[in-house]
């Protein structure tokens, strides 16, 4: 959808003529008029004045071509990021390194994700985006922690496994990503838990349990797992000692 259009759509929802429109605006309804026929468009300062006047949201204007190439940049950059993880082991990639693998420039990237942070926290959001709904459902449901994470949890983890064995092996981000599940789940946690204590000390467990799956270059099958947890946590976290 063009500016032009917009502003057409715009006025036709106000029961505007473009002469009325451009009344309110103090110009020439033939402006107007170019703005919607794709003639000319309106400068930055007009456009800020539209805004202004129809008590409309900063990004109004933005086109839904611009933001889903934005979007689709962004998710160039995450899948450069991924692939160059995979040959970077021991040390961060550069910006140089992940443009190359997104085929995108390092001003693109630095446009997106002004620093090395941004993009880490990004890629980690989507990563945990694919498993935290599934938790908090479950979690809302008042279901045994040890169930969610056995039954329902582990399948997504398993899903995830290629990303998450690069979160959990690459030395520069194990530790953040590590304070960053922990902070989200703690969250949730004591959120829906009623024993918040209790479900806190299990999750350390739980984390550690995916830590040791998960860094294996090639994982135990999944219901290998599962039963290996039901296996280790037997014990109802209701009957342990207070």
């Amino acid at each position: 959808m063009t500016i032009g259009h917009q502003i057409k759509l715009l006025r036709q929802s106000k029961g505007l003529t473009q002469r009325d429109l451009a009344d309110t605006l103090y110009i020439s309804y033939q402006a107007v008029s170019n703005w919607e026929r794709h003639q000319s468009q309106p400068t930055a300062d007009m456009l800020l004045a539209i805004l202004e006047k129809y008590h409309l949201p900063h990004d109004f204007f933005i086109t839904q071509s611009s933001q889903q190439h934005c979007t689709q940049e962004k998710e160039q950059i995450l899948r450069g990021f991924l692939e160059s993880l995979m040959y970077c082991a021991s040390k961060p990639p550069s910006y140089a390194t992940i443009a190359q693998f997104a085929n995108l420039s390092i001003t693109q990237i630095c446009q997106h994700f002004p620093d090395y942070d941004a993009l880490v926290n990004q890629f980690m959001v989507t990563v945990d985006d694919q498993i935290k709904p599934t938790v908090e459902m479950h979690l809302i449901a008042h279901e045994d922690l040890i169930t969610i994470f056995s039954t329902h949890m582990a399948p997504r983890l398993y899903a995830e496994r290629q990303k998450l064995h690069l979160l959990y092996t690459r030395p520069y981000l194990k530790d953040t990503w590590l304070r960053f599940i922990k902070g989200r789940y703690k969250q949730l946690i004591q959120q829906w838990q009623s024993k918040a204590i209790d479900a806190t000390y299990m999750l350390d467990v739980l984390i550690t349990f995916t830590s040791v799956w998960l860094s294996a270059v090639h994982p135990e099958p999944l219901a290998t797992f599962q039963r290996r947890i039901q296996h280790l946590t037997r014990i109802p976290m209701q009957s342990w000692p207070q």
